[in-house]
């Protein structure tokens, strides 16, 4: 589940990055982007699977603040990649191009990949 969730937003974040349509396709879309966004809850439950009961909630606790440190650094990578396309502003708030977007952006659907990828690799050793 948690590859397929990888591989669906990737390909929707490519399709919204460099296939840009109306409202509403773009709306659908990032409908789907959040219902795979759930992957989250199976990552909390494969991580708790993996340790005796007692320290399940230890466990739940290290995985989502992985999780949420990877989100720190997305929004880090994505906002430095925007300021290197567009450079820095005296005027708040700062508009960026279509280009700094797109290139920040891309950012995610390549991690997602990065992610399948490596997951499509991994074997389980408990089965």
């Amino acid at each position: 589940v948690i590859r397929w969730c990888a591989l669906t937003m990737a390909a929707i974040f490519f399709a919204i990055i460099f296939f840009p349509q109306n409202d509403k396709y773009i709306g659908i879309l990032l409908t789907i982007v959040g219902v795979a966004s759930a992957y989250q809850i199976f990552i909390i439950y494969k991580t708790i699977s993996y340790v005796p009961k007692n320290l399940a909630g230890q466990a739940s606790a290290i995985g989502n603040m992985l999780i949420m440190l990877f989100g720190y650094l997305f929004h880090s990578s994505i906002g430095g990649t925007m300021k290197m396309y567009d450079g820095v502003s005296c005027v708040e708030p700062h508009m960026y191009s279509m280009e700094a977007f797109r290139w920040g952006l891309t950012i995610i659907p390549i991690a997602q990949i990065i992610a399948y990828s490596l997951l499509f690799c991994k074997k389980d050793k408990r089965n």
